[in-house]
């Protein structure tokens, strides 16, 4: 679909969903509130530079949509309904609910994890099982996944990892050992951000995590 709603996370993981479909190859359109809201002007600005023929297939990023106004949303329908030729939409808000059924009817939603505790202990439990695994298992067992999938999953393990760091009832080893997996997670998510191989970055954390907590 042409136009996409990425709702639900964090601002970070949003921003980071968008940041993975980018390339040298690719023009992005940034459209972001400069005051309190996005304004009509600035959509109005918006649909009339895609005017100009484009060297490479356009990403508009509305970025934080709720922010739209209702007459900005308005403004937006006939563009949502039929983008320019190899143009794709993405509108990143917090819940698609903030915007107009109109704007929400037009588009496709992809739904990120929230930041929650459910999203912790599960980012956790799924780090534990991995690690109860041999290599062989573990690399075996490797489902694939897009780039911007498994940013979120970095990013969610980083969340939950440093919400465990801060936990006093841990001994010196799990510290030593939970800090060694933050530090991984951190270079994992900073090679795919480089546009390292997705496979290849998953395939070295799970060579290099430690066998126990």
């Amino acid at each position: 679909m042409h136009a996409n709603i990425i709702a639900g996370g964090t601002k970070q993981t949003r921003e980071l969903y968008i940041r993975s479909l980018l390339s040298p190859q690719i023009d992005l359109l940034h459209l972001y509130a400069e005051s309190a809201s996005l304004t009509l002007k600035q959509v109005h600005g918006l649909i009339s530079s895609l005017g100009v023929i484009a060297r490479f297939p356009r990403l508009i990023w509305i970025e934080e949509a709720n922010l739209l106004t209702p007459p900005s949303q308005n403004a937006l329908l006939k563009l949502l309904e039929e983008p320019p030729q190899n143009t794709t939409i993405y509108l990143t808000c917090r819940s698609a609910r903030a915007l107009l059924p109109t704007i929400a009817s037009r588009c496709q939603t992809i739904a990120l994890p929230t930041n929650d505790l459910r999203s912790t202990i599960y980012a956790l439990r799924s780090l534990k099982e991995i690690m109860s695994l041999s290599v062989g298992d573990r690399l075996a067992g490797i489902s694939k996944m897009d780039r911007a999938t498994a940013l979120i999953w970095f990013t969610t393990l980083e969340a939950a990892l440093c919400d465990k760091l801060h936990a006093r009832s841990l001994s010196p080893s799990q510290l030593t050992t939970l800090g060694k997996i933050a530090h991984l997670a951190l270079a994992g998510h900073e090679k795919l951000l480089s546009n390292c191989s997705v496979s290849l970055v998953r395939e070295s954390f799970l060579l290099h995590l430690p066998h126990a907590v």
